[in-house]
């Protein structure tokens, strides 16, 4: 379950992503998690640690996404996924 969790909210945090992206002016035909994140890269979202964080969750939902073998999360690691995904979803669309 931890694992199915994992991976449903990273897809949820690609979602996230290209809304903000969208409300920031995006309006290219691409909608590829690494576009977004270059995006916000060149937007004016200069905290380096953050982005890191986001191309580190593009990660897991690529594995995610394009499975090659059954993945199963210790639930230790899972949480501490899921708490990282939705402090950086609510962070996306903390001042609005």
């Amino acid at each position: 379950m931890y694992t199915l969790a994992t991976d449903q909210l990273s897809r949820t945090g690609e979602t996230a992503l290209l809304l903000k992206c969208r409300k920031m002016g995006y309006s290219q035909k691409s909608e590829r998690f690494s576009d977004l994140i270059l995006f916000l890269k060149t937007n004016g979202f200069n905290d380096a640690e953050k982005i890191q964080r986001w191309d580190a969750l593009r990660s897991i939902r690529n594995r995610a996404s394009h499975r090659r073998n059954q993945s199963i999360y210790p639930p230790a690691w899972a949480i501490g996924i899921l708490e990282t995904i939705t402090v950086e979803i609510n962070a996306l669309f903390a001042n609005e």
